[in-house]
């Protein structure tokens, strides 16, 4: 896409120097890891909340829970030496712990200040 839209605004690619191109590919891998993160944290969002059967949090709340969720899976998980596994799946599967741990915290904070 990157590619696309320098060959779009420049006539020939004389004008592109190796800076250039190094330059757009940083920002597309960049902009993909942010899609990716997001992604992912959206999943363990959701899914930490239908193992927990809270009230929804909707998807913005689903995607700061996943995320912080597996800041909270990775740090349990590497204290008690367990692993889920590399790639999307562990990743998922992480976040949703952590998540399930978040929500649960979250519930009984709303829950004993009722």
């Amino acid at each position: 896409m990157a590619d696309f839209l320098v060959r779009h605004f420049f006539w020939h690619d004389n004008f592109i120097t190796a800076a250039d191109r190094t330059l757009f590919n940083q920002v597309k891998t960049h902009c993909m890891e942010i899609i990716v993160t997001l992604l992912i944290g959206a999943i363990a969002g959701w899914l930490g909340a239908q193992i927990f059967k809270g009230h929804g949090l909707g998807l913005l709340g689903n995607i700061v829970v996943g995320i912080l969720g597996s800041f909270v899976g990775y740090w349990l998980l590497g204290k008690l030496g367990v692993s889920f596994g590399a790639g999307w799946v562990g990743a998922i599967l992480t976040g949703a712990l952590g998540a399930v741990i978040i929500l649960a915290i979250i519930n009984l904070i709303f829950r004993s200040a009722k």
